[in-house]
């Protein structure tokens, strides 16, 4: 479980070739009780706790890039980074 030290929480999760995939995992939901923005990844039902560029971002989980943009997004902009956590309170 994320914790106040965190400054943001990721689980790119991923929708495997059976079609498996965790809903939307709980700890989406704890994070943002700490004021935590979330990176999650669209597959699933992370959209159930994320609205993205809201509260945090939903992420192609096979896009590196991507996930690695929002991160550092997040990370060099503490203001915003704040403002999402905010949201989950």
């Amino acid at each position: 479980m994320p914790g106040k030290q965190s400054s943001i929480f990721i689980l790119a999760n991923y929708l495997l070739p059976n079609g498996d995939c965790e809903g939307c995992p709980n700890v989406f939901i704890e994070a943002a009780s700490f004021g935590i923005p979330c990176i999650g990844g669209i597959e699933g039902g992370s959209d159930s706790a994320i609205t993205d560029n809201y509260n945090g971002y939903l992420i192609d989980p096979t896009n590196i890039n991507l996930l690695s943009s929002k991160i550092l997004n997040l990370l060099s902009n503490p203001k915003l980074c704040f403002q999402m956590g905010q949201i989950g309170i």
